[in-house]
């Protein structure tokens, strides 16, 4: 049975900070050294309340559907109006800021309240799987999906003594970041291993539409059980979507130090 390495391309890490549950104190939910007041607004046209962070607008979407773990705060961005204890948060889980919660660090049993940009309005958008809809009318056209979603590339790694695979990419002729996949042992790769590369949603967030099929390019390396780095010969090139997978090319071996990507058309 062929055995799976995954990797998922990275283009830069979100840092996950712990902080306790014992109530909304210490750590990720102090106010930073320069908190910004955020203000709450009235939209007189439509009744509802919003709050303006960073060139965006939010509304109130919905409230906590589960407990809030270690890590579900990424940084405390301010306070709203006058009141340095209700308090505004961007989410770990959220790496496009399309939602920020709102929390009353002082109330006892205070639930924390989340609103989402008005720019994602009519669109379908990741939303973490702990906030749970008010079903509040302005949303009722909007759509939501609690995993992030990946375009899947399966390479079959038919070379011997491989120790990684690194890979850069495009997307419709964009940078795209790149990667690489190797054994958390420092073990090689078997020959005849699938080797599974993702291309995720916030690698290609501002770059393409999200909704839309879009064309990759991508090249490989490999590094050698004694740490000598190879170019691969050849490209991978194909028009993908997210949540669509691949699974028809190599990496082969040669001559010695020699490596070729075969395609199957």
């Amino acid at each position: 049975m062929r055995r799976i390495v995954i990797a998922t391309a990275v283009l830069g890490a979100v840092m996950l900070t712990g902080c306790s549950m014992n109530g909304y104190r210490g750590g990720c939910w102090e106010l930073p050294v320069n908190p910004v007041s955020i203000e709450e607004k009235d939209d007189g046209d439509k009744g509802q309340v919003i709050y303006e962070y960073n060139g965006r607008s939010y509304s109130p979407y919905g409230t906590l559907g589960s407990r809030l773990t270690d890590g579900t705060v990424r940084d405390c961005l301010g306070y709203i109006g006058n009141d340095k204890n209700t308090r505004i948060y961007s989410l770990s889980e959220d790496p496009y800021d399309n939602y920020l919660m709102i929390v009353n660090v002082d109330g006892i049993m205070e639930q924390p309240s989340f609103v989402r940009a008005i720019d994602t309005k009519d669109k379908s958008v990741f939303t973490p799987e702990y906030i749970t809809s008010l079903s509040y009318e302005e949303w009722s056209s909007s759509g939501s999906y609690d995993k992030i979603r990946r375009a899947s590339i399966m390479t079959i790694c038919n070379a011997e003594d491989i120790k990684e695979i690194g890979y850069e990419f495009t997307v419709n002729g964009r940078n795209g970041g790149g990667g690489a996949v190797c054994n958390a042992d420092g073990s090689v790769i078997g020959k005849g291993e699938l080797v599974c590369i993702e291309i995720s949603e916030p690698d290609l967030n501002g770059k393409v539409d999200l909704d839309k099929p879009f064309d990759v390019s991508m090249v490989f390396t490999v590094t050698d059980k004694d740490g000598n780095v190879h170019n691969v010969t050849g490209s991978f090139e194909k028009q993908m979507m997210l949540g669509s997978s691949v699974n028809d090319i190599e990496i082969r071996s040669g001559a010695p130090g020699e490596y070729t990507l075969f395609v199957d058309k």
